[in-house]
């Protein structure tokens, strides 16, 4: 395979000649390396042409040798070595052999002697190729024009120089880039001088960065567009300006003006809140064509360009992507780059943090777009996938270097996040602040862990009792399970709770699981609604209510910020239905998935959840309306008798489309086009849903032939000579319309739309076509769009968005995983290396045991080349396992109830 051939070829690079062997080395490490070799400061010197294969650099460590030894371990990754050299402060120069060790990039320094204790400088000359796909020092090729990017998180630094590529190691950088002298250099800090270097070069060296993980390394060359923004003007908090400018590939700058224009608000508020100024001297946002997400490097973020690149038009779901992965990344700069954490398994604590704090400070930029609901948007997703016994604890051990990338996941991003916010509402929003400030004046430019996080939470709040709360959270995998009984009688009204662990119809797990949970209620009487709030800290619990009179209604997640689902009796759930329309908009979402989470686990009837699916669809609250949609979907193409699952699309049709014709007679926006205020992006981002829900799902013909039309105007299809239309759709619906016209119109549309996908350089437009591609339901379609996942032409993250969208679709998961055994080894070798992780969800769809065991079968042999798979691979065949378990439980009650009442 890929991995071992490039592997022989680094192990075949010539080391330095005439060393001895040492015959007592110690082990290579698997994970974490020895302390015993610090590294104090790198001295990197590159020579980059972006237009050919590879680049050569020269690294320089300066490090303490704490123990004396002969050999010492660090980190290279496909680095051919010419030489590598050691010298002492004495001038006394070593000479190493190296060699790479292990496929994850550990490299062994071996010398002829024992080296001494002390100060000493690496020093190291190579070659390397340029990496694919988004890793490590990354090409990308756009039109006629050559470029290179990083992307070194978690472990690709190493692909770059050798190096101690880990978080715990923060030290200064010397950056040095010698190519074209029409070529832009864009990394970590400022250009501090410029020289000729002959033959039409030039060599750039950047000011020395302050202390940073490699991980955070940067570097952006090629004949960029460098758009220079006002610097951010000085305020209370930072006494200076900050330089802050736009980078992309050559001809898309003008793009960059939006992502410019709304940088400030967002730097502002986060430094208002951590009460720190941005830690860095220059903020550069960098657009590479070839990257999907955001990357946090200090000083100069990279994103994908679909992200960072915004059309005038640009519909409102593209603005709430944009805003919160920009939050996301600037929040970073404070929590993950001022303060690291000391190694991978507190990881999940910056991200965790910042998928939180994007939201606020999104939330403070643009109230609008409603981010202030978001993370209740996601929290249902983190505990569907927290909810099956193979998914892991917030903080999970990292021992092995494989295991790295498996922290890069749903727990970390939306279960830490809505931990964290579940604590800032116990403590407080201010106590809270205080915690983080104290954390940040206590860390800065330097690592820590977190148990030093919450040491910091604790002083800054005054709340020592967090710790025990916190860590039961953290050091422990699964969702809460709160069961509430409300009682009335002479002695007083109080609610009888009880706690576990949800498990799902099917499950393994053991429920008796407990956690030190902060539990608010909300409840309502004649006098009106009323909170209360207790620590619970036992398995079972009587909490007095302060009523006199028996409420009407109990909800057990008030304002919807615990962490946790809850179970109500039959009276209990009738009750809170009655007054749905007293809740807030983040408990009536969290109210519809613990309703969704009864009906898996065989806790609620099929007819009882169907009734609380109306009620909801008529809810006042837009982001509640289509909260089961995902649920209707999985009972249609999953739990039906085959016989009913037309009537459960009927049903689809009959509780939405109603809803829609009411929002269009209401004046419900298609699109951007009105005021941007937060009842108009409601509505816009509402109708967006139900047509999409709609034409996708409950199959509306009336929508489906508009948007099968419009799509053809859009592509340019079904006339001669006919050219593409970009006006023919709105954008908040070109994904829609492209995936209704791959569908309608079959392979002729699908060609047309491949030939425009492939000869256009607009990556949100290629990523729209990539996922219709995958939508098609023809098995001839299907097999032509399989036949273009490994067309070399495809860039980043097209073949995976492809091949998953078709894997996900009922028809045509079978022959896409029968695809995918038969081209694994050509398919994996397009990916990167932090993808493999993802590659058991080929089997996500599969709902039958014969259907697990096949997975199991084929994917276990693999594990040991797939980084970080083995726990995809365990929640995959867990999500078949209660699929079936499911289904077995619910089809005929199902089919009962559709043959007895139809699609109402």
């Amino acid at each position: 395979m890929r991995i071992v051939s490039l592997l022989f070829v680094v192990l075949a690079a010539v080391p330095a000649t005439g060393v001895l062997a040492v015959t007592s080395a110690p082990e290579a490490p698997a994970g974490k390396l020895s302390s015993d070799v610090q590294p104090l400061h790198y001295r990197l010197d590159l020579d980059i042409d972006p237009a050919t294969a590879g680049f050569s650099g020269i690294a320089e460590i300066d490090v303490d040798i704490r123990t004396p030894a002969a050999v010492l371990y660090l980190h290279g990754n496909h680095l051919a070595m010419t030489s590598a050299t050691l010298t002492t402060p004495d001038g006394m120069t070593r000479t190493a052999a190296y060699e790479q060790v292990d496929s994850t990039g550990v490299a062994r320094l071996t010398f002829a002697d024992q080296l001494p204790a002390g100060r000493a400088t690496l020093r190291f000359v190579y070659t390397a190729t340029f990496g694919r796909r988004g890793e490590g020092l990354y090409r990308s090729v756009v039109g006629d024009d050559s470029y290179v990017f990083t992307q070194f998180q978690p472990i690709d630094a190493r692909r770059m120089f050798p190096g101690f590529d880990e978080p715990g190691f923060k030290t200064p950088f010397d950056v040095a880039v010698t190519t074209a002298s029409a070529n832009a250099v864009i990394g970590n800090a400022p250009v501090q001088g410029e020289a000729p270097a002959g033959d039409g070069r030039k060599r750039v060296s950047l000011a020395t960065t302050l202390p940073l993980p490699t991980y955070l390394i940067a570097l952006a060359v090629g004949p960029l567009d460098v758009v220079e923004a006002p610097p951010l003007p000085a305020n209370a908090v930072r006494q200076r300006p900050l330089p802050l400018r736009g980078v992309a590939t050559r001809g898309k700058g003008p793009r960059l003006r939006y992502a410019l224009d709304n940088t400030a608000a967002i730097v502002s508020y986060l430094e208002n809140y951590f009460g720190i100024a941005f830690p860095y001297p220059k903020l550069d946002l960098i657009a590479s064509p070839d990257f999907g997400g955001g990357m946090e490097n200090a000083g100069a973020i990279i994103y994908g360009e679909a992200r960072l690149l915004i059309a005038d038009d640009a519909s409102f779901e593209q603005l709430r992507g944009f805003g919160g992965i920009h939050a996301h990344e600037i929040a970073h700069q404070w929590f993950g780059d001022l303060v690291t954490p000391k190694w991978w398994d507190d990881i999940w604590l910056n991200e965790s943090f910042a998928n939180w704090m994007g939201f606020k400070a999104g939330n403070a930029w643009q109230p609008s777009l409603r981010f202030d609901i978001v993370p209740a948007l996601q929290t249902p997703a983190a505990m569907e996938l927290d909810s099956r016994i193979a998914a892991r604890q917030i903080r999970q051990p990292v021992t092995r270097n494989l295991d790295i990338g498996s922290a890069f996941d749903g727990i970390t991003y939306l279960k830490g996040g809505a931990v964290l916010g579940m604590f800032e509402s116990w403590l407080g929003e201010e106590g809270f602040r205080a915690g983080i400030r104290t954390h940040m004046q206590r860390f800065p430019h330097a690592v820590a862990d977190v148990e030093d996080f919450m040491a910091s939470l604790a002083k800054g709040s005054g709340r020592p009792d967090l710790v025990p709360a916190f860590r039961s959270f953290i050091g422990q995998p699964g969702v809460p399970l709160v069961t509430a009984r409300l009682e009335c009688g002479a002695d007083g009204v109080a609610l009888d709770v009880s706690q576990s662990r949800y498990l799902p119809v099917g499950s393994r797990g053991d429920p008796q699981r407990s956690w030190q949970l902060p539990l608010c209620v909300r409840y309502g009487t004649a006098a009106g609604v009323s909170k209360e709030c207790a620590l619970l800290t036992e398995v079972s619990t009587r909490i007095p209510l302060k009523t006199r009179d028996c409420p009407t209604f109990v909800m057990p997640n008030a304002d919807g910020a615990g962490y946790y689902r809850f179970a109500l009796d039959e009276a209990g759930w009738r009750a809170l239905q009655a007054n749905f329309g007293q809740l807030n908009e983040l408990e009536a979402l969290l109210a519809a998935d613990s309703l969704s989470a009864a009906y898996q686990a065989n806790r609620l009837s099929t007819a009882a959840w169907l009734t609380a699916v109306t009620t909801l669809a008529t809810s006042a609250y837009p982001s509640v309306v289509l909260a089961p949609g995902a649920n209707l979907v999985r009972m249609r193409d999953y739990l039906a008798p085959a016989a009913g699952r037309e009537q459960v699309t009927g049903f689809m049709h009959a509780t939405y489309r109603p809803r829609l014709d009411a929002l269009d007679a209401s004046g419900g926006s298609a699109g951007n086009e009105a005021a941007a205020d937060a009842a108009a992006v409601d509505r816009a981002l509402l109708r967006t849903k139900l047509v999409s829900f709609l034409a996708l799902e409950a199959r509306d013909p009336e929508l489906r032939a508009t948007l099968a039309g419009q799509a053809r105007r859009y592509i340019g299809f079904g006339k001669p000579g006919a050219t593409p239309d970009p006006g023919a759709v709105t954008p908040a619906q070109v994904e829609i319309a492209l995936q209704v016209g791959v569908q309608e119109s079959g392979l002729p549309f699908i060609e047309t739309l491949i030939e425009r996908m492939l000869a256009s350089n607009d990556i949100q437009f290629r990523a729209q076509a990539a996922l219709a591609l995958g939508s098609t339901d023809d098995a001839a379609a299907g097999e032509r769009v399989r036949k273009l996942l490994l067309d070399p032409r495809l860039r980043a993250r097209e073949p995976t968005t492809i091949a998953f969208a078709l894997a996900a679709r009922a028809s045509q998961r079978r022959p896409t995983f029968d695809w995918f055994k038969a081209n694994h080894e050509a398919f994996i070798g397009r990916m990167g290396h932090f993808g493999y992780r993802w590659l058991p969800r080929f089997g996500a769809g599969f709902c039958t045991p014969e259907e697990r065991g096949e997975v199991k079968t084929f994917f276990t042999p693999m594990l040991d080349k797939l980084d970080g798979a083995d726990r995809t691979l365990a929640e995959t065949l867990e999500g078949i396992e209660l699929c079936a378990a499911l289904a077995g439980t619910k089809r005929d009650e199902i089919g009962h109830y559709f043959s007895t009442n139809g699609n109402h």
